[in-house]
């Protein structure tokens, strides 16, 4: 096996455990039972378990952002966009439990930061890029003050992944965007982009 994949395959039964299991609670021992490979492997390529966490967030997020832009190219417009954004994002959260990003802001900092700095910039680039193709397109309302709508856009998604911020013990948090989604749409939509965006959800 080539050392690329083997790290791939560290990194995605990590995530695996990590979300089903906790952060804190799996350690490099379960992580190399799982894959049938000594622990000495995984510190070959790992300084220790908070290196590991770093590095599987930031492939996870790498991945992330690669398969966005990709998807994103068959996009018709604007409103078609952020459908699709919302389609692969809600489906990336079925198994996802807010606690997790808890642990890693208290717990794994470096890690958490690659997921603040992931919001940040590649969301905020975004959706300031979509509202402006939406305008362009006359399907966003042009009296829409951009910096304001990707604001409240981030804030809005960021309390969806904050325990301490909200209850969802009712919902899942892929319900939970799928439904402010429809809410951030139906604020910038005129009549035009309302009338297509209807059309589509039918």
């Amino acid at each position: 096996m080539e050392q690329n994949e083997q790290i791939a395959k560290i990194f995605e039964k990590s995530k695996t455990l990590f979300i089903q299991e906790g952060v804190r609670n799996v350690t490099m021992e379960k992580i190399a039972k799982e894959l049938g490979i000594s622990k000495k492997t995984i510190y070959c390529n790992f300084e220790n378990k908070a290196d590991l966490v770093f590095q599987s967030v930031k492939y996870d997020i790498e991945n992330l952002e690669s398969q966005i832009e990709q998807l994103t190219k068959s996009a018709e417009n604007a409103i078609h966009e952020m459908q699709i954004i919302g389609n692969f994002v809600s489906k990336s959260m079925e198994k996802f439990k807010s606690s997790r990003i808890n642990e890693l802001e208290n717990f794994y900092p470096k890690a958490y930061f690659q997921i603040d700095k992931h919001r940040k910039i590649f969301v905020v680039e975004k959706i300031r890029k979509n509202v402006e193709r939406g305008i362009i397109e006359d399907l966003y309302r042009k009296d829409l003050e951009k910096e304001k709508v990707v604001l409240f856009y981030l804030t809005a998604t960021t309390a969806l992944f904050d325990q301490k911020t909200i209850s969802i013990e009712n919902f899942t948090i892929s319900e939970l965007y799928i439904s402010y989604l429809d809410y951030h749409l139906q604020g910038i939509l005129n009549e035009k982009g309302r009338a297509l965006y209807s059309k589509n959800k039918r």
